[in-house]
């Protein structure tokens, strides 16, 4: 790079392997490896933008470069640290989005960026802030399904945004509401796995809003429809399991579904209502994976 400090070809190159340096790094859980290369990840992202504001390509890298750095600071436990990082990838993303609006994947890209500042605000309890963001989420969502109903990954991604809001008034503590977005986002992975039933994610993102759904009807006592949800929820965890013994997530999956069903069980103080202890429930020993959740 000495002999040609300002070549935006040989500059993006370099942003590259800075980025899959700390990406391996991150993948083998040394936060303390990945800071630097990220950050100077960062920092050629920058330059690159800075030298060619109307190279869209370039802003793109410097939005994923401030949203990898704070994927990695919300790891590292420095919550507002992560928020200023995902601010910036945020308001990026916003620019992009202006610059060309027809844009389908820049206007996913904004979509993912509120929901991911909305968690964030979630995290440091500012509710009322995170609201608004997953709200935005949801919208850009629901707009670019209506746009094109066909899109698999836009049901997808529009059933995790109902999902994410039905946390945010959970922890606000409106059950109603929360209630109805689980509802939309079980919908939306029923239709899912029913199009595609051998596809493991779609399965267990179905089994994650079924369980959702079941824990608010739980707290809104509406133990008939906590029974069946949690019922179709422990179905589907067998069905996933067939696909994939191995299943990393199955575990905890497992665990909060008998946990729902011991809790109506006492509450009903019917046994009937108990799911069965039999061998394809006891716990895996597989250690879960990590998600990372990088660009």
């Amino acid at each position: 790079m000495a002999l040609a400090p300002d070549d935006g070809e040989r500059l993006f190159a370099l942003g590259q392997s800075e980025f899959w340096f700390g990406y391996v790094n991150w993948e083998q859980g040394d936060l303390a490896a990945a800071r630097e290369p990220f950050e100077a990840y960062l920092e050629i992202s920058r330059r690159l933008a800075e030298k060619d504001p109307a190279n869209l390509a370039w802003r793109r890298e410097l939005s994923y470069a401030h949203s990898n750095l704070g994927s990695l600071r919300q790891a590292e436990g420095d919550l507002e640290a992560a928020l200023v990082q995902f601010q910036a990838t945020l308001e990026i993303d916003k620019e992009l989005v202006a610059a060309d609006p027809g844009d389908r994947d820049a206007r996913s890209e904004l979509a993912a960026s509120h929901n991911t500042v909305g968690v964030a605000l979630q995290d440091l309890g500012r509710l009322a802030e995170a609201g608004e963001h997953l709200q935005a989420d949801l919208e850009i969502r629901q707009a670019l399904l209506a746009e094109d109903p066909e899109d698999p990954r836009a049901r997808d991604f529009l059933g995790g945004s109902h999902g994410r809001l039905g946390i945010q008034l959970s922890m606000l503590g409106d059950w109603p509401g929360a209630g109805e977005h689980f509802r939309a986002q079980r919908e939306i992975f029923e239709e899912l796995v029913a199009h595609d039933p051998a596809n493991t994610t779609w399965l267990f993102k179905l089994i994650w809003g079924q369980l959702e759904f079941t824990r608010v009807a739980l707290a809104r006592g509406d133990l008939a429809a906590a029974d069946a949800s949690s019922r179709l929820a422990c179905s589907a965890i067998s069905k996933l399991l067939a696909l994939d013994p191995t299943h990393v997530k199955c575990r905890w999956t497992r665990a909060v579904c008998l946990h729902h069903r011991a809790v109506l069980e006492r509450l009903h103080g019917d046994a009937a209502l108990a799911a069965p202890r039999s061998r394809p429930w006891s716990f895996s020993r597989t250690s879960s994976g990590r998600n990372p959740g990088i660009a």
